[in-house]
């Protein structure tokens, strides 16, 4: 499926699960391969065109994900403050590809309490996130690419 050029008002996230996706967001290309995956954040222009490639997106609300969470949305919310922006890839074999892959395939398979799997999953992210140090504080700008927590 060729994505065209779209925005909304929720993040997204993008597993490819075979060949390559190649996409822009926000003008800047990036190639995603098998076991990569992709944030898009809130507002993003982005597109892609696949090249044999299989993938799965899931677009979701963050305030909404965050509404009633006191504690945790207070961390997560320091994301997006201001002109921050929460995306980012994760490229195979990183730790968040791994809880996104998990994230995808609880969804999927939808066994009992897959709504809390999922739930936790997206926290589980998030706390990856803030740990591997993706964002920095000074004005809170991603970093590029997620690899996994800095020694």
């Amino acid at each position: 499926y060729e994505m065209p050029f779209h925005w909304h008002m929720e993040h997204e996230l993008i597993l490819v699960l075979q060949g390559v996706l190649h996409l822009s967001v926000e003008g800047k290309a990036c190639d995603l391969t098998q076991g990569d995956c992709m944030l898009i954040g809130d507002g993003s222009i982005h597109g892609g065109t696949p090249e044999g490639c299989i993938y799965e997106c899931l677009v979701f609300d963050l305030a909404r994900f965050l509404a009633g969470t006191p504690t945790c949305g207070q961390r997560v919310a320091l994301l997006t403050e201001g002109d921050a922006r929460l995306e980012g890839k994760f490229p195979a074999g990183a730790q968040a590809a791994a809880i996104v892959n998990q994230l995808f395939q609880a969804m999927e398979t939808e066994r009992p309490g897959y709504e809390l799997t999922t739930m936790g999953l997206l926290w589980q992210l998030w706390g990856n996130c803030l740990e591997s140090g993706c964002w920095e504080r000074r004005s809170l700008v991603y970093l590029g690419i997620c690899t996994g927590p800095k020694r």
